[in-house]
């Protein structure tokens, strides 16, 4: 049968307020707010969700670290909702996601 709220993620999620962009192969970028993280993914709210189901690429800039760091971070659509859309990390290069979750504490 299976239990309707299980975890797939790995880790917690850390609730954050982060504005980025989320760029769809063939599409204009759309603004979006990652709204929480953790090592395995993000949920990203948006007013305008796009019919997507495959890999995507988020770009953001973290202005509270010195010098507003840049992060490109890959995944893949894994599920949406009326107000965004959970992302699954994929092909991240090391040391990425711990730069990130550094900054954000």
């Amino acid at each position: 049968m299976g239990c309707p709220d299980l975890e797939h993620r790995w880790g917690t999620r850390k609730a954050v307020h982060l504005d980025a962009q989320l760029i769809c192969p063939g599409r204009l970028p759309l603004p979006v707010t990652l709204v929480d993280i953790s090592w395995s993914g993000a949920y990203l709210r948006t007013a305008r969700v796009p019919p997507v189901r495959g890999a995507v690429r988020i770009t953001l800039r973290n202005h509270s670290s010195s010098g507003g760091r840049t992060y490109g971070l890959a995944g893949y659509v894994i599920r949406q909702d009326d107000h965004g859309l959970g992302v699954e990390w994929w092909n991240l290069p090391n040391g990425t996601l711990n730069q990130l979750f550094a900054e954000v504490r």
